[in-house]
């Protein structure tokens, strides 16, 4: 008992010191850092508390108690937990329960409603009892095979006993904490990619123009470690010409060694602040511009829920005002007949429904196709991905 006691204290105590200024595996990494008395699985263990706790930080009043901690732990949990059989043992024939079951047995004031707060700014086609339900469980891992690995990944997977699904062609979903490192070279054999980040893309070849032997001219101008380049290298017919651009010239370097891995060597980089005018190295224009915008990333919370614990409201007038910003100054270096591609990671009405009117705002903009890929019946993140072309 006196164990699992300890891992609430040290969560607890966890809790109290951290703030939200950095991602919480940093800072518990830090945390275990400073004291070696920890061994692995009591870092895994201490850690999936905390994690529970910014899951239902808002129903709970972010009441932050030995209590709480448990009441949490034991509803984000749909197995059997060592640690609520030893401390709440009455509550341990209910961990497969429903959450209406387990409310009615855990001792701590708690509002459903308030599990996602910010309701109020998502769009009308979201699910939002699905959505907050999946906020109990860290969504899966992803994997996107890269072209003529297909069969050595599935093989390699049988090979090993790891459970995983094929939920296409080219995805494969595995659980959470699957060790793929030491499976795949990553980035030439697989991606790393969430399951509706690998579909973003999946409209834009019915667009394209059926004369292929021409370059088809890519700028991934909010490039970031470069994951849409490599999808839309892998998914585009013809030749592709990359070029991509970021406001941080750090973002820049860890996307170099990525592209490195997977073999992509013939591309343009540069750096772009994209909150004024910028000119393109050789004043060239492009058939496609992928925006993949800075956004609250409400869609991956599921991953990182001390983002849903800590996120100010406010901040998502400044990025729909940063987005703005970034599509006006993209806008005019695309071709007539340019796709223009915008998406995010995140589930607010005013970062996507309103960024596409904006949109259309533009000289010459027509929407082609909008749509929210929800991810909360695949136990994946959720985005969003509207196609525009340019017709002057």
């Amino acid at each position: 008992m006196r164990r699992y006691q300890s891992y609430i204290q040290n969560a607890l105590v966890i809790l109290q010191t951290y703030t939200g200024d950095m991602p919480f595996a940093i800072y518990a990494r830090q945390f275990f850092a400073r004291d070696k008395k920890f061994g692995s699985k009591d870092r895994k263990q201490i850690a999936a508390i905390c994690y529970s706790y910014f899951r239902m930080a808002h129903a709970l009043q972010h009441l932050k108690s030995y209590e709480s901690l448990i009441a949490a732990h034991f509803l984000c949990s749909n197995q059997p937990s060592p640690i609520v059989a030893t401390l709440q043992p009455e509550w341990a024939p209910l961990a497969a329960a429903t959450l209406h079951q387990k409310l009615q047995v855990i001792n701590v004031p708690f509002n459903e409603q308030l599990i996602f707060p910010f309701l109020t700014e998502v769009h009308p086609s979201l699910d939002i009892d699905l959505f907050k339900q999946s906020f109990f469980r860290q969504p899966a891992l992803f994997l996107r095979i890269r072209p003529g690995y297909e069969k050595k990944v599935t093989e390699t997977l049988q090979q090993n006993n790891i459970a995983f699904s094929i939920l296409n062609k080219t995805c494969v979903q595995l659980e959470p904490a699957t060790n793929t490192a030491d499976l795949f070279v990553l980035n030439k054999e697989v991606v790393i990619q969430d399951y509706n980040s690998q579909r973003v893309l999946d409209m834009l070849p019915q667009f394209l123009k059926n004369n292929t032997e021409q370059p088809i001219k890519v700028w991934d101008c909010c490039a970031a470690s470069g994951g849409k380049s490599i999808l839309a290298k892998d998914l585009l017919p013809g030749n592709v010409t990359l070029s991509v651009s970021d406001v941080r010239p750090s973002i820049l370097q860890n996307l170099q060694q990525r592209f490195k891995q997977a073999g992509i060597n013939n591309y343009q980089q540069f750096t772009a602040n994209l909150l004024k005018p910028v000119q393109i190295p050789g004043a060239q224009k492009f058939d496609i511009i992928i925006c993949d915008a800075p956004c609250s990333g409400s869609g991956t919370w599921g991953r990182t829920p001390e983002e849903l614990c800590y996120f100010n409201p406010s901040a998502i007038d400044e990025f729909a005002s940063l987005q703005k910003n970034i599509i006006c100054n993209s806008w005019p270096h695309l071709k007539k007949n340019g796709l223009f591609v915008y998406i995010t990671c995140a589930v607010f009405k005013k970062e996507n429904q309103d960024a596409v009117e904006y949109i259309q705002q533009q000289p010459g903009a027509k929407l082609l196709y909008s749509s929210n890929l929800y991810g909360y019946t695949q136990s994946a993140d959720s985005m969003f991905v509207s196609i525009f072309k340019q017709q002057h």
